[in-house]
């Protein structure tokens, strides 16, 4: 399972260096700088982190007992390896999903910013409503779909935060159609669909949506340099 993961993470990776190595060579914005380019400087960035973290994992899941000693874990025997295993890769899943989060809400917000500033003042501290105000009202037309795979995406972040138990702010569940398949989140119980092949998906997803945001003609004809705050940052 965790090979595969592997695989997935390297071909989304690869995917967003075209499309990146694309926007460069047919606008020539500074990757280092701009937003519409940036942003997919930070999926890759991530990816790539995510690759590193997914080999660990897998190394150590055949490594023999010289490997395991070395690490001089708590009780001395260091018998109950799976359990170290499933807690690391826990802790992989959760700061990958916030961290993809993270870089596309900072992208957003970018933009929002530089298209309708009053819009972005009037609901800079509600970030759901600043993301559907730009997707669906800002820009050439409505990206209903990709709204619903970032709010998926947000829902699923503050999930694995809350130990992947679904606390929502109004008690009700919250219902996800993402690439042919439904995902409910039920109030205060555990998600158990957060698998690698969804996780990826959504980073994939996000590729693709910033791919396209950049090249609306709203985005596309903003200042010849749209400053992203956050470029060296995931």
């Amino acid at each position: 399972m965790i090979e595969a993961a592997e695989g997935r993470a390297k071909e989304a990776r690869d995917k967003a260096f075209y499309d990146a190595s694309v926007l460069l060579q047919t606008y020539g914005w500074d990757q280092n700088s701009d937003v519409r380019i940036t942003t997919i400087g930070k999926i890759i960035r991530l990816l790539i982190s995510l690759q590193f973290s997914l080999n660990c994992l897998r190394r150590l899941q055949d490594a023999g007992d010289e490997v395991w000693s070395e690490l001089l874990l708590p009780g001395g025997q260091n018998l109950d390896r799976l359990q170290y295993l499933l807690v690391h890769e826990l802790v992989t899943k959760t700061g990958f999903v916030g961290s993809l989060f993270a870089a596309i809400e900072s992208s957003l917000r970018v933009y929002l910013k530089h298209v309708d500033p009053s819009a972005y003042s009037g609901h800079r501290l509600q970030t759901r409503k600043l993301l559907r105000v730009l997707l669906t009202q800002k820009l050439s037309q409505a990206y209903t779909s990709d709204f619903t795979s970032v709010d998926f995406l947000r829902t699923l972040r503050n999930t694995l935060h809350s130990n992947g138990v679904f606390h929502p702010p109004d008690s009700t569940s919250a219902t996800f159609t993402f690439r042919g398949s439904s995902y409910t989140f039920e109030p205060e119980q555990r998600v158990n669909f957060a698998a690698w092949e969804l996780v990826i998906d959504l980073a994939d997803e996000m590729r693709q949506m910033s791919f396209r945001l950049a090249r609306d003609p709203v985005i596309l004809n903003l200042h010849p340099i749209v400053l992203d705050p956050w470029a060296t940052m995931a």
